[in-house]
């Protein structure tokens, strides 16, 4: 019964790692895509745009992570 619950606690574990990394490099693309852009040569217009699009994926992101960790909870 113990080895169960010991390897339940560790597939857990590496679960919440790999979701965490992928949260990691997430937001590393997302931040290096905003860092990288100039949007000071865009139109207001199209820099508006842009950066609505980046807060909607950073919104994503963390929605799908949140839902994960309390499903993983739960």
């Amino acid at each position: 019964m113990k080895e169960n619950v010991v390897e339940i606690d560790s597939a857990i574990k590496v679960k919440a790692r790999v979701k965490s990394n992928e949260y990691t490099n997430a937001l590393s693309e997302v931040m290096l895509e905003i860092n990288s852009t100039a949007i000071d040569t865009m139109s207001s217009e199209e820099s508006m745009a842009l950066i609505a699009n980046w807060e909607n994926r950073l919104d994503e992101i963390n929605s799908q992570t949140d839902a994960y960790f309390t499903k993983m909870r739960d």
